[in-house]
């Protein structure tokens, strides 16, 4: 039943959300003449920003398991759609002002993982509340 509810908007929805900004970005010119041109930008982007939605999304999953345990339903239908697909932006302004690039080590995982986490959080908490689950 749980599965039922919100799984495939909560890790479906940032995919689709981190495609868009990274097509945006290179339609834009953003692109690393290193790394190729700005196709090889474009697919490098959706991988490695694909697999942090993915664990967004996880996370995100965590986060309604853990309201469930709480007694609190997990959202579904449109609210969950529109949490997951919103989830990933507060991530991208956080990187965008702190960018992972510029820390090393035990730093880079923080700042590269720590939003994410308290993103999750807190958009599902807001979810729960809004939608009134």
């Amino acid at each position: 039943m749980f599965a039922a509810f919100s799984t495939l908007p909560t890790l479906v929805g940032p995919v689709i959300t981190a495609v868009a900004v990274v097509t945006i970005g290179v339609a834009m010119g953003k692109h690393d003449p290193l790394v190729g041109g700005p196709f090889m930008n474009w697919l490098i982007g959706v991988v490695l920003f694909g697999f942090l939605a993915l664990v967004l999304g996880a996370v995100m999953v965590g986060a309604d398991a853990l309201l469930a345990s709480v007694g609190r339903r997990p959202i579904a239908g449109t609210c969950a759609w529109i949490a997951g697909l919103l989830a990933p932006l507060p991530v991208a302004v956080f990187w965008t002002a702190v960018p992972p690039r510029t820390q090393q080590g035990l730093m880079f995982g923080v700042v590269l993982l720590a939003p994410i986490v308290v993103v999750a959080g807190l958009v599902r908490l807001v979810a729960t509340v809004i939608c009134g689950r």
